[in-house]
């Protein structure tokens, strides 16, 4: 929620932000595109939400971002944020401080889904308001339309 911050504050927070990582990147010695790992096929990425409630200004929020521990060897992702460890690897598990969780469940529980959508589904429909937009990653569909054809 950025209400109540000023284009000044936002205009200073970015230049911080671009300042911080650009001597990240001058500092490596490698100044290829910051988010470019050598490694392959496999990649990774890390993302973390915040607020200005928590992490106060947008610059304190990128800070503490490049201040956390993350470290990726191909297969594992190990992210340390605040108290909380967070150990991912391919095919495998996802662990939240030495306990896994379970990643198997339904997927796009709302309402402009019929029920629920299983992890794994090949097809999607949401309507809202009488459109409908349908895709099936098998067949590379997607169509919409203004009322919700009967049979999928």
């Amino acid at each position: 929620d950025m209400q109540g911050v000023s284009a000044e504050d936002i205009a200073s927070d970015m230049s911080k932000i671009k300042e911080s990582v650009k001597e990240l990147i001058e500092a490596s010695g490698d100044l290829r595109y910051d988010l470019i790992l050598d490694g392959g096929n496999t990649h990774a990425w890390v993302t973390e939400l915040g607020s200005v409630k928590e992490n106060g200004s947008f610059a304190s929020f990128v800070n503490e971002m490049l201040n956390n521990s993350c470290t990726f060897d191909g297969t594992v992702v190990t992210y340390e944020s605040g108290e909380n460890l967070f150990n991912v690897k391919y095919n495998s598990h996802f662990m939240l401080n030495g306990v896994e969780v379970d990643t198997n469940y339904a997927r796009y529980e709302n309402d402009y889904v019929d029920g629920k959508v299983e992890r794994g589904s090949k097809s999607i429909v949401l309507d809202y308001q009488g459109y409908y937009l349908r895709l099936n990653y098998d067949e590379g569909l997607r169509e919409m339309g203004e009322v919700l054809p009967s049979s999928n």
